[in-house]
């Protein structure tokens, strides 16, 4: 049982510190004899066959990238995509205890060093994790839709779950909630589409495509309508979007929202959106689609500047930041939002809100 995490793009300092390949070898062949004795370990030894030779053999190449070591699984075998090829396994609470019982036993035997087994163990905790797909007793449940075409070929890469620096983790975004987004081709003009500096976060900063045009032939035509300048936030193994905000020239298309989004929107995300023709004195909060919205006015200013404004965050902090802090940034103090504004139905809204304005009216050429 292993992870579809990606591989971090820069040096690993955990390959090296281990011991490399043959500290590898060892760590493996640990596992495997833990695997085969253990009684609470059988129901995972059942999923493998009976000869490990082979198996082992490609865990310890794709053990030797995911801690950051040369990049051979992914040159011998491409892209892994493990959690899918997992899915016909049931793998529920007490498969991912076992694994996770037999890969420590593996570290004590083969890890002299405290911290650095400490910092293992965790990283494969968090694998072992990610790739419980049902809950006890239950068949397993399908995956959530994987990529495909090119945004499958962009997406799928090796996989890794800490990255060397205190940032801990680098993702693929086939890992988190922008997956079924980015393979609709939703995900536009992006000056963000990567894994920022909290661990298990992704983040996106750009367009989303809310209704696309008719396509004649081969013609590429743009979006009709784009949720615009969004900021948004995943966390790798949720199914939902944890954090969203973005740009809506009337308030009408947060239908088009929930339908796009759909079950990536969760009763806990942090939704927010800068409508522009609501009254600049109103701010609203609205449940729809089975999450909740705040739906706010803007004025000349940005949505990163509206934003900063509504959460009291100071710009010049933030100016020393690249653009995954300045999103991280954003994003915390988005999820300890608590401030609560009038409540009313979506029907309410479309009777409240004025008409849509020119967004180039009064502009200097």
């Amino acid at each position: 049982m292993t992870s579809n995490l990606p591989i971090a793009v820069i040096s690993n300092p955990h390959f090296e510190r281990l011991g490399g390949r043959a500290a590898v070898v060892q760590l493996v062949d640990a596992f495997y004899r833990a695997m085969d004795s253990r009684d609470d370990a059988q129901v995972i030894r059942a999923m493998h066959a009976p000869d490990l030779d082979q198996t082992r053999a490609v865990l310890v190449t794709y053990l030797c990238e995911w801690l950051g070591g040369p990049r051979d699984y992914t040159r011998e075998r491409g892209a892994p995509k493990l959690r899918r090829r997992h899915q016909h396994f049931a793998i529920d609470a007490a498969a991912r205890d076992a694994w996770m019982a037999c890969m420590r036993e593996a570290l004590v035997q083969t890890c002299a060093d405290e911290n650095l087994r400490t910092e293992l163990e965790a990283g494969f905790r968090k694998v072992a994790d990610f790739m419980r797909n049902t809950d006890a007793g239950g068949a397993a449940r399908p995956q959530p839709r994987p990529p495909h075409g090119t945004a499958a070929r962009s997406a799928g890469c090796a996989p890794h779950l800490f990255h060397p620096t205190e940032h801990v983790m680098s993702l693929s975004i086939a890992d988190t909630a922008f997956a079924r987004l980015e393979a609709e081709g939703r995900l536009l003009n992006s000056v963000l589409k990567s894994a920022t500096h909290r661990p298990g976060r992704f983040g996106f900063r750009g367009d989303v495509a809310l209704k696309f045009q008719t396509k004649l032939a081969d013609e590429a035509r743009p979006p009709e309508t784009c949720a615009e300048q969004v900021i948004a936030a995943a966390n790798v193994g949720e199914p939902g979007l944890a954090f969203f905000c973005g740009f809506l020239l009337s308030f009408e298309y947060l239908k088009l929202v929930a339908e796009v989004l759909g079950d990536l929107l969760t009763p806990t995300g942090k939704y927010f959106f800068f409508c522009d023709n609501v009254d600049l004195a109103k701010r609203y909060q609205i449940q729809y689609g089975g999450a909740s919205f705040y739906i706010l006015p803007i004025d000349e200013a940005t949505v990163y500047n509206e934003m900063l404004e509504l959460l009291y965050l100071e710009k010049t902090e933030l100016k020393k930041l690249d653009t995954a802090g300045k999103t991280d940034a954003v994003a915390d103090k988005a999820a300890a939002f608590t401030q609560t504004f009038p409540s009313i139905s979506f029907e309410e809204g479309l009777r409240l809100m004025g008409p849509v304005r020119n967004p180039y009216e009064n502009r200097p050429v």
